[in-house]
């Protein structure tokens, strides 16, 4: 099967956004694996991006958010990285749409393959502020993500969260990658999950079969 252009995979995956912001962001994710950061910044204006988040394990990785219609761009080191990252949060944000535990996840609208085997993600905006920068590693973050993947678990079963959704709360990043939405106290995953735990490619694809199937069953 052919994989869509990366227009037309945002179209398919999101029509609600408007055609012009979303080549606006491809614009930027076509230049962001042939060229540093910096350049990057330089080319397009530096006051374009309004976050930057550096990977320190990996300077190949790095997240920029257009300032300009609130999309996120991620360089991944691998297009197969890009591509399970794709996969998992969309079908994470299409099963948990069907729940009422107040957790969604993010849709990663396109994946542009770069030269040399990389890639970039356009990334929809999550609302809110992560749990690590609200409560800045305190007992109150560790317990309120605690809390979020309990409520995972109870949803999608143990096998898919832990698979899938896998650095919610442990982990370097505890809290992280967990956002909570000010207005109605929702939670919004963002980034899952961790490739960099090297979950073999078959324990994610048995979880993404288990996760499809729960949402064709609610359909």
């Amino acid at each position: 099967m052919s994989i869509p252009m990366p227009l037309e995979q945002a179209k398919q995956i999101a029509p609600e956004y408007d055609e012009d912001a979303i080549n606006a962001a491809l614009e930027i994710a076509e230049s962001m694996s042939v060229m540093p950061l910096r350049v990057v910044r330089a080319s397009f204006g530096d006051d374009r991006f309004g976050h930057v988040v550096a990977h320190r394990y990996d300077e190949s990785r790095y997240v920029l958010q257009d300032a300009s219609t609130g999309l996120y761009l991620k360089a991944h080191p691998s297009l197969d990285d890009a591509r399970t990252q794709q996969t998992v949060m969309n079908a994470l944000h299409r099963r948990l749409s069907q729940s009422d535990i107040g957790i969604t996840a993010v849709r990663h609208l396109a994946v542009v393959n770069q030269p040399r085997g990389r890639a970039v993600s356009v990334i929809e905006p999550a609302p809110g502020v992560s749990l690590r920068a609200r409560y800045r590693g305190s007992l109150s973050m560790t317990l309120e993500a605690e809390m979020v993947h309990i409520r995972l678990r109870r949803e999608l079963g143990d096998f898919v969260a832990y698979t899938l959704i896998n650095d919610v709360q442990r982990g370097g990043n505890i809290g992280g990658n967990v956002m909570i939405n000010d207005e109605d106290g929702t939670h919004v995953l963002i980034d899952q999950p961790s490739l960099r735990t090297r979950l073999p490619h078959a324990m994610v694809g048995a979880a993404l079969q288990l996760i499809t199937q729960q949402s064709q069953r609610r359909s």
